[in-house]
Formats: C-alpha cells, structure tokens, sequence
C-alpha cells in the first residue's frame, strides 16, 4: 500500500469588499475500493465553518458561506490518502449473460439514468454514429472498453490549440483532432449510446 500526502490550495483576490459569497469545493480524496483517506484537514482564511453534503449526483460537497466582508479568500486541504494495490488478474468479471440482464433492468436504469443521458457534448450526429463501436460485437463489458479506449484512440490525434471548453465529442470526430477532454467526451458518447453509465472527472491522476 502507498501512501500520498496531498496538500491542495485556492487563493482568490478581489478588487472590491465582498460583502456575501458561497463556495463549494468538490476536488478532494474519496474513500473506494482502491483507497483510503486515512485523515484530512481543511482550513479557510475567513475562518467560516464547513457544511459537508452530498450533491444530485452523490458526491461529497464542502461548502463555505461567507456573510462577512473580505478581499481576499484562501482555502487549504490536507489528506493522506493510502492506495491500495490491485491485479486485474484477480477481478472475476460477470457472464455476458448477466451484465446484459443487469444493463437491462429499470433498476439499473433508474440508478444509473444521469450518466446514461445524451448531452450537448457527447452527442453524435447522425453522419457519425457509423463510429460507434458496438458493445454487442465483444464477449463482455470489460473486453469492449479496453477495445473502445484504443479505438478513440485511433480515430483522433492528439493536438493542443485547436479544440476549447466549448469542443463537442461531434466537433472533435469532424476534425480527427483534439485533447483529453475531446478523447474523454467520445469515449463517454459511445458508452452511453451502448447504455453503459459513464461521466467526465476532472482531477488529478499520479
């Protein structure tokens, strides 16, 4: 088991007094099967008590609301995260059979159904969806995401500058071009078009 000490911080300045502001910070460890936050601190500089919640989605909110003037805000996280080692050789993964039967299910659906939604940015047209790797062409899940991280990878080449926040998964298959987030956005369309649940993270990876 490694352990990381992670030390994350957030310094605004502003030109004029604040006199009210709420701030939500949702960058911080999680405890899953692959780690464990062994401890964590957090501090802000106008010394304003931290609401911990769970948003729509599931996941863990910190939220700091100031009602006293300032100009300057800063904010400190402090965790040690412990991960744990894992062997995908030691994963038994499910008869198709079965991963069908549960994909299938309104339960799944029902638990599942944000991620499995069609957005602005992970929508295909119509000239494009003859891209869509099938999920029923592979012998189960695992074996089609693995096949599907390196299809995305085939079909676009890597090239800063020319894609921005506002880049479509539809934009980037047009122009064969783009960066993570343009890979990230067509992984996630062809996932939810084989109702596989997926969303986009955005964080930090060592």
């Amino acid at each position: 088991m490694k352990e990381y000490n992670i030390k994350y911080e957030s310094f605004n300045v502003y030109e004029e007094n604040v006199s009210e502001a709420v701030f939500d910070f949702r960058v911080l460890p999680c405890n899953d099967g692959t780690q464990v936050v062994a401890n964590s601190r957090m501090y802000n500089s106008i010394g304003e008590s931290i609401f911990n919640f769970r948003n729509l989605f599931g996941f863990e909110v910190n939220r700091i609301r100031a009602l006293s003037g300032f100009k300057e805000f800063s904010f400190t996280l402090n965790a040690t995260v412990q991960k744990i080692t894992t062997d995908i050789s030691d994963i038994i993964f499910l008869p198709r059979e079965s991963e069908i039967e549960i994909m299938s299910s309104n339960d799944f659906f029902i638990e599942h159904h944000l991620f499995l939604q069609k957005t602005a940015y992970t929508s295909l047209s119509a000239y494009n969806r003859k891209y869509i790797l099938l999920l029923i062409d592979y012998p189960g899940l695992f074996d089609y995401l693995i096949s599907l991280n390196k299809f995305i990878n085939s079909l676009l080449t890597y090239k800063t500058e020319i894609t921005d926040v506002t880049t479509t998964a539809d934009d980037a298959l047009n122009i064969k071009s783009g960066v993570c987030q343009d890979y990230a956005h067509l992984f996630i369309s062809m996932c939810r078009q084989n109702g596989i649940p997926s969303r986009y993270i955005s964080g930090y990876l060592n």
